[in-house]
């Protein structure tokens, strides 16, 4: 409630969320890379839960294998 301007709010929220996710640790490459592998790059569709999960697998099996101190998946 201190920020001013709703758009900075909207940032902060945004760059906690991406914290408690551990996505500030993800590079931009290793994002292309996990959606080129799951065939998802140039896909006009939207995904299917099953899609979105191994995605997300993938990326943080990658993250964990980065940053194994910092990330723990079970």
């Amino acid at each position: 409630n201190n920020v001013r301007f709703s758009a900075y709010r909207t940032a902060m929220k945004l760059r906690r969320l991406q914290k408690a996710l551990c996505l500030d640790l993800l590079s931009l490459s290793a994002a292309c890379e996990a959606l080129d592998q799951h065939n998802l790059k140039q896909n006009d569709q939207p995904m299917d839960i099953l899609q979105v999960i191994n995605c997300l697998t993938t990326i943080y099996d990658r993250l964990e294998q980065e940053h194994n101190n910092l990330v723990n998946v079970p």
